[in-house]
């Protein structure tokens, strides 16, 4: 599936058949959705920011087993640019 067939799907569920964004999402993941698949798609569907579909997508139920992973994966991606940019 592509974001486009998501985001059908999404619009399908949420929007016709009255679930909620996390039940949703977990509809998007069990189709393969990455959870930046399932940003985006909030991001177009719901014309949500980034920081707002990101907030969404990373502190659901869906996605929590990888929270973790994803913050501190963002912490040293962060780190790195910093050290990257002192040395420069």
């Amino acid at each position: 599936m592509n974001i486009a067939d998501y985001k059908e799907l999404f619009i399908q569920n949420y929007k016709g058949s009255n679930k909620t964004i996390e039940q949703t999402l977990l509809i998007l993941k069990k189709e393969g959705a990455s959870q930046m698949d399932s940003l985006k798609v909030l991001m177009k569907v719901l014309k949500l920011s980034i920081q707002k579909a990101d907030e969404i997508v990373l502190n659901s139920k869906v996605w929590i087993d990888l929270k973790d992973a994803t913050i501190e994966l963002r912490d040293e991606f962060s780190n790195y640019l910093e050290s990257f940019y002192e040395n420069s």
